[in-house]
């Protein structure tokens, strides 16, 4: 009975289970039996000893075996104790990035959401006939979204536990990486693309461009630069993918479009695709995107787009005619003049090249009609004249030119003529040679064709883009520096015609390249340069059209700041003062001298001013004979335009500092006067107040204006500042106030100051009116006149006795 054995009571209880008290009693037994066999010798006491130290290793060994299970089973719990504790700190270190991470994704789902729906609702649009143009061509707008697996699956991101964002952070730090080596390699290649670029190898760098495009496809500035070099390559569907792509990149990705000022690439974007779609002819889309472009260009840039939009204006303007003319054509039936030109030029083919020479002047005749030279251009003619340009330069260049239009200038150059006119003009101007040796080269043949061939490549930089290009390869070819050459050699005088034409021609080249002030290669050589010009504009005996050559190159030259010190110490200002009494001396109304002012007044009068931004250039215009000379010509039949404007600019200059010419003015019941108030009030009545003006012809700001280098330009000055500038001189001399008054001029200032588009002639009006409150007439007049908020005041020109 286990209740009675006495080892059950001496045991505690809850101590031991049954296989214990089995193995107990099992270990009894055995010491019980070899007691009774040591007795009876029956066990030998030694092997008894040895094994008892097996059964006692055995016991220590299972002992240790416990132990080292024990303490593995402590480190694992610390192990886990230790891990738990480093996902807590890393937790902490990594919740705002992740909280950055989660919000970086929804903001991008977002903007993806909103570009889907606007493209489904532009191909909705299509469908219906909406005119939608898809320009991507199925690529999407965004790149896979990397975090889109950290933040979709069965549960919705915006209940998922903490617990899972913390499985997430050990991938964080790989994905920041791989994203940053991806822009940095994206980086690296568009600087590739900007040195290719440079270097003019649009090849290599469309090839930059475009695996930087493969390494991050969000840089809207590298898709605005590929689109660059597509223009260069005349890609322009191309461009037009490229540019609207770095538009939609800054209107859903970075959402800039609409910042003010906005991102040179976002307006860089939009000037580029109107290029590209004029280039295709879609003139409404490019004056659209010229219109945005204008629209949110800074005040600085502005100038650069409104020359834009006058070229596409020019462009289209070409495009109808051509289309015009081309109707007419097809209606009226060929005369036979087509077949003339077609057979004409099939000739010319056949021929030898030195046996070309009567077809092509058979030619010239037919190309005065322009349906001929619609003829011409559809043949194939104008590459094919270019092609001839080096073994029948004479011939040819004539032809060429009687190819006026704007886009055959455009294919003369397309077709290499710009070139092989640049190593034209290299060939026969060795600069190695001296003077004589120059002059003994060239025969009075030679002269004559490399006059005619500078007149071409003049004709041709018409054009915008031909104007950019050759002012590229200008300097490698050494243009400049054989211009200059030639412009100094040769007789002063009457003496060789031909002589004439060359430095005509050479003189217009000069403009041209100076166009815009944009003559670096220029610049280097402007003590020669201006020398040269100012001889031959002061030489009496050179031809008028020479001298107006000359004054309308330095005027082009004279925007620049660096040529202006050089122009006025060769004397410009003294020479184009000389053309001006040349040009004005004669009455407006004498036969002949309305047009000889025409041409020669416009450009000269721009030079005066650009020059007189100079104390020495300022010194010219500020004399009294200024004022006899250009005052009579403010009333007459051709001062209008870039001439009446630039007028008034030079006069309000010359007013300032010479007296004279405000009594010159104002002399005489004070008509110039009066018909100022006209000019002011005709440009304010073009204009209803707060809705911008038409463009016009303006007059010459204070700073340097530029000439016009062709017809169709206009000139950019500011015609009512120049105006109120002059009023002003007026209303600070004895009696002026009282003539502003009767010419009704006070009333238009007061309109003027209401008019925020004429906001920088603002403090000018401002003063002409508080100059005109000294006089009590003026004071009377202008008092129940509203003006502006708050009212101006006049409490600084009241005398002391306060008696007005």
């Amino acid at each position: 009975d286990k209740r009675d054995s006495p080892i059950r009571t001496l045991m505690p209880s809850a101590a031991y289970d049954d296989d214990e008290f089995g193995d107990f009693l099992a270990r009894v037994d055995g010491v019980t039996k070899a007691i009774e066999g040591l007795k009876s010798g029956a066990v030998d006491a030694y092997a008894l000893a040895a094994e008892d130290d097996a059964t006692e290793r055995a016991v220590r060994e299972a002992a240790a075996r416990r132990e080292r299970k024990a303490e593995a089973a402590r480190r694992q719990a610390e192990e886990r104790e230790e891990e738990v504790r480093r996902m807590e700190r890393l937790k902490e270190e990594k919740r705002e990035e992740l909280e950055q991470l989660k919000r970086d994704y929804y903001h991008r789902k977002a903007k993806r959401e909103k570009w889907e729906a606007f493209r489904a609702e532009q191909q909705k649009r299509a469908s219906q006939g909406s005119g939608f143009t898809d320009y991507y061509r199925g690529w999407d707008l965004f790149e896979e979204d990397p975090d889109e697996e950290l933040f979709t699956g069965d549960k919705p991101a915006a209940v998922q536990d903490q617990a899972a964002f913390d499985a997430m952070a050990k991938d964080v730090e790989e994905r920041t990486a791989k994203r940053k080596a991806e822009a940095a390699a994206a980086a690296a290649e568009r600087e590739r693309g900007n040195a290719a670029f440079k270097a003019s190898q649009y090849g290599e760098a469309l090839s930059a461009y475009s695996r930087a495009v493969d390494h991050f496809r969000g840089d809207k500035a590298i898709f605005a630069n590929r689109a660059l070099v597509h223009l260069k390559l005349r890609n322009f569907a191309s461009a037009i993918e490229d540019t609207s792509r770095a538009i939609d990149i800054a209107t859903y990705l970075d959402e800039d479009v609409s910042r003010r000022p906005p991102p040179p690439t976002v307006l860089k974007a939009y000037v580029r695709r109107a290029t590209a779609h004029a280039a295709l002819g879609r003139f409404d889309e490019a004056e659209a995107d010229l219109e945005q472009a204008r629209e949110m260009a800074p005040e600085k840039e502005r100038p650069e787009v409104v020359k834009q939009v006058r070229a596409l204006k020019a462009e289209r303007e070409a495009a109808q005619r051509e289309a015009k003319l081309a109707k007419a054509v097809e209606g009226s039936g060929d005369d036979g003049s087509h077949d003339r030109v077609r057979a004409l030029l099939g000739e010319v083919r056949d021929s030898r090249a030195e046996d070309a020479g009567q077809p092509l002047e058979a030619l010239a005749p037919l190309l005065e009609s322009a349906a001929s030279r619609l003829c011409l251009r559809k043949e194939g003619g104008i590459p094919f004249l270019v092609r001839l340009l080096p073994t029948q330069p004479a011939a040819t260049a004539r032809l060429l030119q009687l190819c006026a239009e704007r886009r055959a200038q455009l294919e003369v150059h397309e077709a290499g003529g710009t070139t092989a006119l640049l190593r034209a003009l290299r060939a026969a101007v060795p600069l190695s040679a001296t003077k004589k040796a120059v002059a003994d080269v060239r025969s009075g043949e030679g002269d004559s064709i490399l006059a005619e061939q500078l007149a071409l490549l003049t004709m041709t930089m018409r054009h915008p883009e031909v104007r950019e290009a050759v002012r590229a390869v200008a300097g490698s070819e050494g243009a400049y520096e054989r211009l200059v050459a030639l412009l100094d050699d040769g007789p002063l005088g009457t003496a060789g015609s031909l002589w004439n034409e060359l430095h005509m021609s050479t003189a217009s080249l000069v403009t041209a390249l100076a166009y815009g002030g944009r003559c670096k290669g220029l610049a280097a050589l402007a003590p020669q340069l201006s020398t040269a010009l100012v001889t031959r504009l002061a030489s009496s005996g050179s031809r008028v059209d020479v001298r107006v050559a000359c004054a309308t190159a330095i005027g082009n030259l004279s925007t620049t700041a660096a040529m202006r010190p050089q122009l006025v110490a060769a004397g410009a200002a003294e020479a184009l003062l000389t053309l001006v009494r040349v040009a004005a001396s004669g009455p407006p109304g004498r036969q002949g001298a309305s047009t000889l002012a025409e041409a020669a007044l416009p450009n000269t009068i721009a030079a005066l001013c650009n020059l007189s931004l100079l104390p020495e250039g300022m010194a010219a215009i500020a004399q009294p004979e200024v004022g006899r000379l250009l005052i009579p010509w403010l009333d007459s039949a051709v001062s209008s335009g870039p001439l009446l404007s630039r007028l008034i600019a030079v006069l309000a200059k010359g007013a300032q500092r010479c007296t004279a010419i405000v009594e010159m003015l104002l002399d005489g019941g004070s008509p110039p006067v009066a018909m100022l108030a006209r000019f002011l009030k005709s440009s304010l009545d073009n204009t209803e107040l707060g809705v911008p003006a038409a463009a016009s012809a303006g007059g010459v700001p204070d700073e340097a204006s530029e000439v016009v280098v062709s017809e169709g330009e206009e000139d950019s000055g500011d015609f009512v500042g120049n105006s109120v500038r002059l009023l002003t001189a007026c209303s600070r001399h004895a009696g002026g106030p009282a003539a502003l008054c009767a010419a009704g001029v006070l009333p238009l200032l007061s309109m003027l100051l209401r008019a925020p588009d004429h906001a920088a002639s603002h403090g000018n009006a401002a003063l002409c009116i508080a100059e005109c409150a000294t006089e009590p007439r003026c004071l009377a007049v202008r008092a129940p006149v509203r003006s502006t908020e708050p009212p101006v005041c006049y409490q600084h020109v009241v005398s002391a006795a306060g008696s007005r």
